[in-house]
């Protein structure tokens, strides 16, 4: 590649290279350690590969800008000279600059050196190919790319195939992650997910808004073809109509739920949320030999797995309304439970979800349990807890499951049949800080620490009064229905005046 080429290739990796790096520090910096996902490393791994063919080709662009080496001109003889001729232009130019008769000059070595490449150069057989074909009797110069041996296309061609593999590697691993289910989320639909919002939610408020954002079948919508039956998956049939009326009929699900559902106006989101609690009540309705309608099979699987993404999104989001409006906590801890539910198909706890779940578990028979200690309350640098002081919550969480020093196995759940990969089988767990009297949200995190014992800590303002005040702990499996614990703690807060007075006093 000419150097002009050369160049041209490098402003149009600097497009890519400058804000890439800009991005992947951003990431580096904003999320040290929850930045490592997959896609985030193939970006790095394509940004550090455009790096070094950066590199590469400023050397050559470089190296194409020294003084060109000439034997002919270096020896002082004409193209068409003999070997004799050349001999003895280097022999007279070898007594004139040989190191040992220059003792004064620091640079004789260097400049008998160039005499000495350019002699190899018109002489040695093996210096005369490498000469005609790179231009100096060494040969090639050490790149990982060779672009001075390319033409422009070939050049070119070989950056397309650098890019288009690692390429082709990440579509291979969206197809084959489970990360493949998750569900792009804009503004646009955190906004229609959060319209409306309040902080006592009911979960078919919730999975309702959810369900929302599951994403079509585009494939569906255009042929206009469910199941082979000629139907379309955006028209609610009279099938799915029925079916809905036959879980009430036979008890699967509530009359409430019913009502609930019926109500929905888009036939597309009713009839993801009918395909949804057959899943829920799915054991209920093999026991009752139930006829299930194409069109909730060929949804089930999307709904399901796209679910646990949009729930958590909705999790986030309300924890930072529900903070900033200091409103109650309900709709967070309801929302929350529903991971749970998804994971081992239930929205009740009975006997009969608790029997299915056993039959599930990976824990090597153990009953999924959560125990808190060691809780504390503290402000850095004070001895006293003041009115909107930043209070930090120090607290031990145990899985009682899991053995001593060992980390937690992915759980046994309803995902495994689709996706045994899939992100939500990890037993996480959240933490939940609310007022106890009030009810009002303090504060909410994700511990995503799978050992045994793990130690974590959660910053919260204090309330703007004065007085004993109780705090609510409650910590949530994501996993496991029936899985949580409950600590309360006694925080004192008092007014700054008060302290202020109990010096003085103490000073007189």
């Amino acid at each position: 590649m000419s150097p002009e080429e050369l160049t041209f290739t490098l402003v149009l990796l600097s497009l890519y290279v400058v804000p890439a790096t800009f991005f992947v520090l951003r990431r580096l910096v904003k999320d040290p350690r929850g930045c490592w996902t997959k896609f985030f490393v193939l970006h790095l791994l394509c940004l550090i590969v455009s790096l070094v063919i950066v590199y590469e080709i400023y050397i050559v662009i470089a190296a194409s800008g020294q003084p060109t080496f000439d034997p002919y001109e270096i020896l002082g003889v004409r193209e068409y000279s003999t070997k004799k001729t050349v001999r003895k232009a280097y022999r007279a130019l070898s007594k004139k600059f040989h190191p040992d008769k220059q003792l004064a000059d620091p640079l004789a070595a260097a400049k008998f050196a160039i005499i000495a490449k350019a002699y190899e150069a018109l002489t040695d057989p093996a210096g005369i190919a490498n000469f005609k074909k790179y231009g100096h009797p060494d040969g090639a110069s050490f790149h990982f790319v060779d672009f001075k041996a390319v033409s422009g296309e070939t050049g070119l061609a070989i950056i397309a195939l650098v890019y288009g593999g690692i390429a082709l590697v990440g579509i291979a691993m969206a197809m084959l992650s489970g990360d493949k289910y998750k569900p792009e989320m804009h503004m646009e639909n955190v906004e229609r997910l959060m319209s409306g919002w309040h902080d006592k939610m009911s979960a078919f408020d919730i999975l309702h808004r959810c369900v929302r954002e599951v994403k079509q079948p585009l494939a569906e919508k255009a042929s206009g073809d469910c199941c082979g039956g000629g139907g379309s998956l955006y028209e609610l049939d009279s099938e799915v109509v029925a079916f809905l009326d036959l879980l009430e009929s036979k008890q699967v699900i509530s009359t409430l739920e019913h009502r609930d559902i019926s109500r929905v106006e888009q036939d597309h989101v009713k009839r993801d949320l009918v395909a949804l609690y057959y899943f829920l009540n799915e054991r209920k309705a093999r026991e009752l030999e139930l006829t299930v309608p194409c069109a909730l099979h060929a949804r089930v699987t999307d709904v399901v797995m796209q679910l646990p993404y949009l729930i958590e999104v909705f999790i986030e989001f309300s924890i930072k309304v529900a903070a900033d409006k200091k409103t109650d906590a309900t709709t967070v801890v309801t929302a929350l439970r529903l991971l749970p539910a998804l994971a081992q198909g239930s929205l009740t706890v009975d006997a009969g979800a608790i029997s299915a779940q056993r039959q599930r578990l990976t824990t090597g028979g153990k009953v999924p349990a959560l125990t808190l200690s060691d809780l504390a309350l503290r402000v850095d640098d004070e001895t006293d807890i003041y009115p909107k002081d930043w209070v930090t919550l120090h607290l031990r969480l145990t899985r009682e499951h899991v053995a001593e020093g060992a980390k937690a196995s992915l759980a046994g759940t309803l995902y495994d049949k689709k996706s045994k990969g899939h992100v939500y089988r990890n037993d996480h767990a959240w933490v939940v800080l609310q007022n106890a009297e009030t009810h009002h949200l303090l504060g909410a995190w994700k511990i995503d620490d799978l050992s045994q014992n793990v130690t974590d800590a959660l910053g919260f303002w204090a309330p703007p009064i004065t007085g004993d005040i109780l705090i609510d702990v409650r910590v949530l499996s994501t996993v496991y229905i029936d899985t949580e614990a409950h600590e309360t703690l006694k925080m004192r807060v008092v007014s700054p005046n008060a302290v202020l007075r109990e010096v003085t006093s103490d000073d007189e």
